[in-house]
């Protein structure tokens, strides 16, 4: 809002178009769908503290080159 001068109304409007082009980009090059769970490793509920996330990250690239490792 401070960056473009502009109320919350607008800077939410902006937001969701964005977040719009974001997604018809995405669907466009990848023939996927924006933000479905299965097009993703992981997905971490920030919610739930830094710890908590940075953590669950950690165990998952762990996990992941372990599991690179193994195939080499």
């Amino acid at each position: 809002m401070d960056i473009e001068g502009v109320n919350e109304s607008t800077a939410r409007l902006h937001m969701t178009q964005g977040d719009r082009r974001r997604a018809t980009n995405y669907q466009y090059y990848t023939r996927q769908v924006w933000g479905l769970a299965k097009n993703f490793h992981i997905a971490v509920d920030t919610t739930l503290g830094d710890d908590y996330a940075l953590e669950t990250i950690l165990q998952a690239l762990k996990a992941l080159k372990g599991r690179q490792e193994a195939n080499v």
